[in-house]
């Protein structure tokens, strides 16, 4: 699962500025973890390309090892752990994770990277609707709940999570104009390597559907509308392509 001493550039961490260094970090507060110096990682096999993305972007050679359906990987490297603690990758982090407070510019690519990995989009075929939820901590998402409202106006609910007792907490954002709304912020214009692929086609597969099932226009989203209008007897595959070039653009 990696070993001490093992290729990696160490320095990654030191300032979050870019948006591949926010992406990951946000990732990794949701599915990643720390101990010892010891930053560990474990994917469903689905979703191998993302520990693949990230060791790439931190220039690491770790080895990644397989279990049943997982695969993980391990970086032992104090300055790294020591700069994720900043960032709010902890021991017993879904407990007490907070909003990093110091200063974080590309917040899209950081709530992207987090969502991708403690997020979830689904679509009710009978109701033709889209939701979006997180899961974490109050403080966490709390925070969160906040930028949404004062950047991009979109409401959204915050319950505590039923399977547990702990600080666990689910946001909630429902309806299709803001569940869009948010999907577009925080994946348009995003280059390949900064974006979990199955989470991204689940987007555009159930944009897909909305539109070929909706009657109603799309008052919020003309490049909705238009495809919706022209392209009522496409196929879903030849949509995503629309919608993908599109969002690609």
């Amino acid at each position: 699962m990696g070993r001490k001493g093992i290729e990696v550039n160490k320095e990654y961490f030191k300032n979050i500025r870019c948006r591949d260094t926010a992406w990951v970090a946000g990732f990794l507060i949701a599915d990643g973890n720390i101990y010892n110096n010891r930053l560990s990682l474990s994917l469903h096999k689905q979703d191998e390309e993302v520990i693949d993305k990230i060791l790439n972007l931190m220039s690491s050679k770790a080895n990644k090892n397989y279990y049943k359906e997982y695969v993980k990987v391990g970086i032992y490297n104090k300055t790294i752990s020591k700069d994720l603690e900043k960032w709010g990758v902890i021991p017993r982090k879904s407990l007490i994770t907070k909003y990093p407070e110091i200063g974080l510019i590309n917040k899209r690519d950081f709530i992207r990277g987090y969502f991708d990995g403690d997020g979830c989009i689904k679509f009710n075929k009978s109701r033709n609707y889209i939701s979006i939820n997180f899961q974490g901590t109050f403080e966490f998402l709390s925070t969160i709940q906040s930028l949404l409202k004062d950047e991009l106006s979109i409401n959204s609910g915050l319950y505590k999570a039923k399977i547990s007792d702990k600080n666990t907490w689910d946001l909630y954002i429902s309806g299709n104009t803001q569940s869009i709304k948010f999907m577009e912020w925080i994946y348009f214009d995003t280059p390949e390597e900064i974006k979990m692929n199955r989470k991204y086609d689940n987007y555009l597969n159930y944009l897909t559907l909305l539109l070929l099932s909706r009657q109603k226009p799309f008052k919020d989203f003309p490049f909705l509308e238009e495809i919706r209008l022209q392209n009522t007897n496409s196929g879903i595959l030849k949509f995503c392509k629309k919608l993908k070039n599109y969002i690609k653009a």
